[in-house]
């Protein structure tokens, strides 16, 4: 290994080596910092990660940009310099249909395409309905008391997360902060008796949520969007004016509980 060196202004020596063939480093405090391979991949800050096209290394989080196995160029962040310990990465296809990826451990989390359409594949859905009639449902009074679906149709989200919903009391909880959409149904039993319906919020009456109709129907349903706070809970609470014991169906078209994560 060949090395040119240098005195600073403090006497000390620093250097230019050629640590490998037709490959260059640069050393401060007897110390490799800046490494230049023969493909003209750069390495900035040591570190154990390999070469890339540029690999960037302080002491704890590292910078790497390359190419993935199929061949797309990659800015790859990693604790400790380790591609799998806290990674996050973003990805780019810059041919005719083209892409930007971004993604956090091993799975894509968000996707811009070519024609700018954005895709979030573990942006939260649930659907949640009824298994069987239920009964003695409080339709005229306990108002921040919601109506009970009972099973969970499909849920979409992370895998770290446990079910947002829960089927013994008809409530979803909020994973994150963010503006939900909501549409829920009932399909009544005990004849034409709906008129209005709202969400519960936290154990009460949620404001500006009232969906009125004309007259009473055996089917009532409900559509709002509202701002919640992590861990906020939310119900469906149908009504029916001096109605405290009424059945409501299972019905795949008309008794449904609907929750999407839009922002």
């Amino acid at each position: 290994m060949s090395e040119i060196n240098f005195l600073d202004t403090g006497g000390n020596k620093q250097k230019i080596t050629t640590p490998a063939v037709n490959s260059m480093a640069f050393n401060t405090a007897n110390t490799e910092r800046v490494r230049i391979d023969s493909t003209g991949k750069v390495k900035i800050g040591g570190g154990t990660a390999s070469l890339a096209l540029l690999h960037i290394a302080p002491a704890d989080y590292s910078l790497n940009l390359q190419n993935n196995s199929n061949n797309k160029s990659m800015i790859l962040f990693a604790k400790n310099g380790t591609p799998n310990d806290s990674r996050s990465w973003i990805e780019g296809n810059g041919e005719l249909n083209g892409y930007v990826a971004i993604g956090a451990g091993d799975a894509e989390r968000f996707r811009i395409n070519n024609y700018g359409l954005v895709t979030r594949p573990f942006q939260y859905h649930l659907h949640a309905d009824r298994s069987g009639t239920l009964t003695g449902y409080d339709a005229g009074g306990s108002f921040g008391t919601p109506m009970i679906f009972n099973r969970v149709v499909s849920e979409t989200k992370d895998s770290s997360l446990n079910s947002c919903f829960n089927t013994s009391n008809g409530l979803f909880t909020a994973p994150v902060t963010g503006v939900y959409i909501f549409n829920a149904a009932a399909y009544g039993g005990s004849g034409n008796i709906f008129g209005q319906s709202w969400f519960t919020l936290n154990g009460s009456r949620c404001t500006a949520t009232d969906w009125v109709i004309n007259s009473g129907y055996a089917f009532i349903q409900n559509f709002q969007q509202i701002r919640l706070a992590a861990g906020n809970t939310v119900g469906f609470h149908p009504y029916a004016s001096g109605q405290n014991n009424v059945t409501i169906y299972e019905n795949n078209n008309h008794t449904y509980f609907k929750v999407s994560l839009i922002g």
